[in-house]
């Protein structure tokens, strides 16, 4: 296989052989040219740099302004349907789920993550936030705008990372015996809340299925009283006590890790937002747009 290759490798000096030669030849006549016209342009010899030197300061020139035509920024370089498109399309569209994503994290403080998918219910990917049809919106404003499109990228891994923290601390809990203990106390609790006995929330679905939900609300701060949710009676009525596992030295770490990581997705949540205001003012601004 490798000699097959090898007539290749010996005509490769040929190229170079005929550069050089060209080269050569191009050096000996240039200066037999000049070496003949030199009498003739001797008389003009001061009209002659006069006019090399105004021809490199405007070759200087030239290269500044297309180096600062370059450098402009990305409004000044596009039209005003362009502007007025990524407005509407994507950056519109983007904050109002990037501004209840916010809120979720730092008010609400539910992660609304689901342990059957590895995903959250109100914190959606990137790709997610908007329709579908403004897929090539996106990827074109995100091309003029390395900055974003980084912090788009930053915001899916931190939603990855919190999903991740998250799982691992439903593993933790999900097997613990702690959590098994308050099960078996709540499945057996007939006190009254909510006008039905606490154990009449365990006579549907499986063991399985109730440690699964119980870990998972756990994990995900829920609010003692939620009402839509299956075990509601059980989680009202021990919520306490459930919520104190996640403090317990065997769950501590994990739960500080999903903390962290919800902290630092509220922090990228809220620069990414900032990045797309002041991406839509200035292409209102310099386009005549409306944002």
């Amino acid at each position: 296989m490798f000699r097959k290759a090898q007539p290749h490798r010996r005509r490769s000096w040929i190229i170079p052989a005929v550069i050089a030669a060209i080269l050569l030849i191009g050096g000996v006549t240039s200066n037999l040219i000049a070496n003949y016209i030199q009498p003739i342009l001797d008389p003009y010899r001061r009209w002659v740099w006069l006019a090399f030197v105004i021809a490199a300061i405007v070759t200087v020139l030239v290269a500044i302004r297309d180096h600062r035509k370059s450098d402009e920024p990305v409004e000044q370089r596009i039209g005003q349907t362009t502007a007025q498109g990524w407005i509407n399309n994507v950056i519109k569209p983007l904050l109002p789920p990037l501004r209840a994503v916010e809120n979720l994290l730092a008010h609400t403080k539910v992660w609304t993550w689901w342990h059957h998918t590895v995903t959250f219910e109100r914190i959606r990917a990137a790709k997610d936030l908007i329709y579908p049809s403004a897929a090539d919106s996106l990827e074109h404003f995100a091309q003029y705008h390395p900055d974003i499109q980084a912090k788009i990228s930053l915001y899916d891994q931190r939603v990855g990372e919190l999903a991740t923290a998250c799982q691992r601390l439903h593993n933790a809990l999900r097997r613990s015996e702690p959590l098994r203990r308050l099960y078996e106390r709540a499945k057996m609790d007939d006190s009254v809340v909510l006008g039905q006995p606490v154990s009449g929330d365990f006579s549907t679905f499986t063991e399985t299925d109730h440690l699964d939900s119980l870990a998972e609300s756990i994990v995900n701060r829920r609010h003692k009283e939620s009402f839509e949710y299956t075990f509601r009676r059980a989680w009202s009525q021990y919520y306490d006590e459930l919520l104190a596992l996640r403090d317990l030295p065997d769950f501590r770490p994990a739960s500080e890790h999903v903390d962290r990581a919800g902290e630092e997705l509220l922090q990228t949540v809220r620069e990414l937002i900032d990045l797309l205001v002041r991406a839509g003012r200035n292409l209102a601004d310099n386009h005549e747009a409306s944002f």
